[in-house]
C-alpha cells in the first residue's frame, strides 16, 4: 500500500511449541502502485528487503512478468542487513492496467519465495475512457447505446475531423464536451440488422501530431427473439480421479443453459444432445417465456479425452424452430 510504509511479512514459522516466530525476512512496500502515468514514462521502484536472520539470505533467481525488467538485485543480503531490488517499467508500448509480479527465489529451502507486485495504469496522450472499446448487446428491435469519452492530454487543442465506420450495423454521434480537450463518441445499436456477434473498427481521425488516427473496436451483439445464454458451453477439465473420490462433484460441475423467447409465453422446447456422457434436465420458467436446462456429466460414460458435440433445442417458434449450442470440454485421468 503506497505511502503507508506497509510491511509484508514473508516468513512466519511456528516453533515446535506452536508459537509463531517474529518475521525474519520482511519487505517494505511490497505491493507497489505507481498510480496513473502517461505512456512513454519510465517508472522505477526500489523494493527494500530486510534480512533479520542470523545468516545471509541468498537470492537464487529473480522472475518478473513482462514488461517489467530488473535493474538491480543483490545476490545475497548479509545477516541483519538490507538489500534493494530495483524494478523498471518502460511504458512506451504499454497502455491500460499493468499488473506485474516479481518473485525472488531464496536458496534456503526453509524460506518461502518472496512475492512482490508492481501495478498501475498507463494512459495515452489521447485517452479513451472509461474503456478503449465498445461492447454493446441488445435484443432484436430494441435500441441500445454506449458512450466513450476521448480525452486529450496534449498541450495543443485537439480537433476530431471525421469518424469512419461501416454503416450497416450501427450509427455514431460525436459531441464536444470541452472544446479542444474532451469529446464524447456514442454508438447506437438499433438491433434491426443481422443478428449475432460482430466486431468492426471505428476510425477517428484527429489533428493530433502524435495520434492522428484512433482505432476503436466496436463489439456488438444482436440477440434474436429466441436465443440461448450462454451461446456455447465449456465444461472445462474434468478429472476422473476426483470424481471417483467424490461422486458429489458431478453435481457441483453441473452447468446451466437458459433458453429464452422474449415477449411471449407458451414457449415449448425439446432438448437433446449427441454427447453420451451428458445428462440433460429441462424446466420451464414461471412466466412461460424461458427454459432452464441443467447439464450434468454421467461418470459411467466418461473416458479420458476431449468432449465435443452439441445440444439441439427444438422449439414451437415457427421462425426459430431449431437452435444448436456447441459443447466442449476435456476429461483427464487425474490432476
Amino acid at each position: 500500500m503506497k505511502g503507508l510504509g506497509f510491511i509484508i511479512c514473508l516468513v512466519a514459522v511456528a516453533t515446535s511449541a506452536g508459537i509463531a516466530r517474529a518475521p525474519q525476512v520482511v519487505v517494505v512496500d511490497g505491493d507497489f502502485d505507481f498510480g496513473r502515468v502517461l505512456t512513454g514514462t519510465l517508472v522505477e521502484h526500489e523494493f527494500v528487503v530486510k534480512n533479520e536472520r542470523a545468516v545471509p539470505l541468498v537470492i537464487d533467481e529473480v522472475r518478473l512478468t513482462p514488461p517489467l525488467t530488473l535493474a538491480v538485485a543483490p545476490a545475497s543480503i548479509a545477516a541483519g542487513a538490507q538489500g534493494v531490488v530495483r524494478v523498471r517499467l518502460d511504458t512506451s508500448r504499454v497502455t491500460g492496467l499493468v499488473e506485474g509480479r516479481i518473485v525472488l527465489s531464496i536458496a534456503d529451502a526453509d524460506e518461502p519465495d518472496i512475492n512482490l507486485t508492481f501495478a498501475g495504469t498507463v494512459y495515452q496522450t489521447i485517452e479513451a475512457v472509461p474503456r478503449g472499446a465498445f461492447f454493446v448487446v441488445t435484443e432484436r428491435g430494441q435500441p441500445q447505446e454506449q458512450s466513450i469519452d476521448l480525452v486529450s492530454h496534449e498541450s495543443d487543442p485537439l480537433e476530431i475531423t471525421s469518424v469512419v465506420h461501416p454503416q450497416d450495423r450501427f450509427a455514431t454521434r460525436l459531441e464536444t464536451l470541452v472544446a479542444g480537450k474532451r469529446y464524447r463518441l456514442t454508438l447506437r445499436l438499433d438491433g434491426t440488422g443481422a443478428g449475432g456477434r460482430r466486431t468492426d473498427s471505428i476510425i477517428v481521425n484527429t489533428t493530433s501530431r502524435s495520434t492522428p488516427v484512433i482505432r476503436i473496436a466496436a463489439n456488438t451483439f444482436v440477440r434474436e427473439r429466441v436465443y440461448t445464454f450462454p451461446d456455447s458451453v465449456d465444461l472445462g477439465s474434468v478429472p476422473l480421479n476426483a470424481l471417483d473420490a467424490d461422486p458429489a462433484l458431478l453435481e457441483k460441475l453441473a452447468q446451466t443453459l437458459m433458453v429464452y423467447r422474449k415477449g411471449a409465453g407458451g414457449f415449448d422446447v425439446k432438448v437433446s444432445t449427441d454427447i453420451d456422457g451428458l445428462d440433460i434436465r429441462a424446466e420451464r420458467g414461471p412466466l412461460g417465456d424461458r427454459w432452464q436446462v441443467t447439464l450434468t456429466l454421467k461418470r459411467e460414460s466418461l473416458k479420458p479425452g476431449p468432449i465435443k458435440g452439441s445440444i439441439l433445442i427444438e422449439t414451437n417458434d415457427p421462425e426459430f424452430s431449431r437452435l444448436r449450442v456447441p459443447v466442449s470440454g476435456l476429461v483427464i485421468a487425474k490432476v
